[in-house]
Parts: C-alpha cells; sequence; structure tokens
C-alpha cells in the first residue's frame, strides 16, 4: 500500500504505531521516487508525571498491537514475540498484562511522552524522518477530561 500511495497519492498517513526504524527502513524507501508525502502520526502524551504519561502510551500503543496485521512493524526490531503476547492478552481480556507487555523501548521508538521538555526533546527525533508531523494523543484508558488536558498540553508545547 505504500508503493500505491507513492505512485498515485499526494501524501500518506502514517499509522501511530510507525517506529522511526521501519519508516527509515521500509517506508521512506518505498515512498522513494515519488512525490508522496510522509505524515506519520506520532502517540505524543504529556504530563508533568512522566510515568503517567509513558503509561498512557503504553495503554494506547498496546491496543493498536492486539491486531496482528499491524506486527510487521515489530518485525524491524524483533519484537513480533511482545506483538503476540499482546494479542494472547487481549483474547483472555488481561489489559493490564497488555499494557506489562509494551516495554520502554517501544514506547521510545513508538511516541514521545514525558514532561513538556521531554516531550519536546524527543519530537526532535522524528526530524528528517518525515514532512509533516501529526501528534496524536492516546486515548484508550483514559478520561475524556484527561484526552482534552493532554492535546492542551501538546498546543501549549509547540505551539511556539
Amino acid at each position: 500500500m505504500i508503493k500505491a500511495a507513492a505512485e498515485v497519492a499526494d501524501g500518506l498517513i502514517g499509522h501511530p504505531v510507525y517506529t522511526r526504524k521501519y519508516i527509515a527502513e521500509k517506508v521512506l524507501p518505498a515512498l522513494a521516487g515519488g512525490s508522496c508525502e510522509l505524515a506519520p502520526y506520532v502517540i505524543t502524551s504529556i504530563h508533568d508525571d512522566p510515568d503517567v504519561a509513558r503509561r498512557e502510551a503504553r495503554s494506547q500503543i498496546a491496543f493498536y498491537y492486539t491486531t496482528r496485521l499491524y506486527h510487521t512493524i515489530l518485525d524491524s526490531h524483533g519484537w513480533r514475540g511482545i506483538g503476540e503476547e499482546i494479542a494472547a492478552a487481549f483474547k483472555r481480556m488481561d489489559f493490564k498484562a497488555m499494557e506489562a507487555a509494551v516495554t520502554d523501548e517501544m514506547v521510545d521508538a513508538i511516541a514521545c511522552a514525558g514532561t513538556p521538555d521531554e516531550v519536546r526533546d524527543r519530537m526532535r527525533q522524528w526530524e528528517g524522518l518525515s514532512d509533516h508531523l501529526l501528534l496524536y494523543s492516546p486515548s484508550v484508558g483514559m478520561t475524556p477530561e484527561r484526552v482534552q488536558e493532554n492535546l492542551s498540553a501538546i498546543a501549549e508545547t509547540f505551539s511556539s
């Protein structure tokens, strides 16, 4: 589908579980030679307590990896087994085990989570990998008020 986008589309919106490595090794080569711009979603969670922000990102990542279709993205890192563990936990409806399966390394490769300053610094790791970034608030397990708080924090952190 990425190759098809490269041939006919003006742009490709990348999935929120794209990692920087997957983009560099799989997506950008497939888009090479075309005029298709890349705009990946980046799971972005901002909180004064970085553990809260990372837990929110972790829950969103776990939610997406219940779908085995996305596990090919994990192959770039040798993490397919983690995806299978998440999918199995989902079948048991064990949401805590799903979240626990997502490693810190996965959070760092997929999301930007932490305090405003930490997230601003981590977002620099995405430079050169896309034409535009779409900052995506997690929502799994979060109250609507917390999602709105995070969206406001994203806007404040990146408005200048």
